[in-house]
């Protein structure tokens, strides 16, 4: 069997996916399931639920957080927001959460006007750290790729859970 990398650094787009379903199981509001954009069916969401927990802890920066804070927002209108981040505090801490802090200043310039601050940290930490970043943004992947810096995917993820299911 391969190996499955752990200790992810995870974009907003998988995160929030992940919380928001949490979120609608927990609450009892599966209307927000069409509401997710990576995490669309449902052995795409085990495999995620699965991948987070063997693989823990995850790491993000606040960047991601504070992303995650507008999609909730957008989504949810202001309804049960609260609830929503106690739901998310608390699952981001089963999942160990360690969120690290590129400030600004240590931004390269020309990759943080092509990407954003987000985006930017998140390459940051992967060449620091040597960690895969877990995304479905396509450009962010490419330039990982291009930087010979892990990268992930749902799709990743799904077959890791495959092999280890048949494993």
């Amino acid at each position: 069997m391969q190996s499955i990398p752990r200790n992810p650094i995870v974009n907003t787009d998988v995160l929030f996916d992940f919380l928001l379903w949490q979120f609608s199981v927990s609450f009892k509001m599966p209307t927000l399931l069409s509401k997710l954009r990576y995490l669309t069916y449902d052995f795409y969401r085990e495999s995620v639920r699965w991948y987070f927990t063997f693989a823990k802890p995850i790491i993000t920066c606040p960047e991601v957080i504070a992303e995650i804070h507008g999609h909730a927002e957008g989504v949810l209108r202001g309804h049960k927001l609260g609830n929503f981040w106690s739901l998310a505090k608390e699952q981001l801490i089963e999942l160990g959460l360690n969120e690290k802090l590129v400030e600004l200043i240590q931004m390269d310039d020309d990759t943080l006007s092509s990407f954003g601050p987000t985006d930017t940290a998140l390459l940051h930490l992967s060449r620091q750290i040597r960690q895969p970043v877990l995304t479905e943004d396509g450009k962010l992947a490419t330039k990982c790729r291009s930087w010979e810096l892990p990268v992930l995917s749902v799709t990743d993820i799904l077959a890791y859970w495959q092999q280890h299911e048949t494993g």
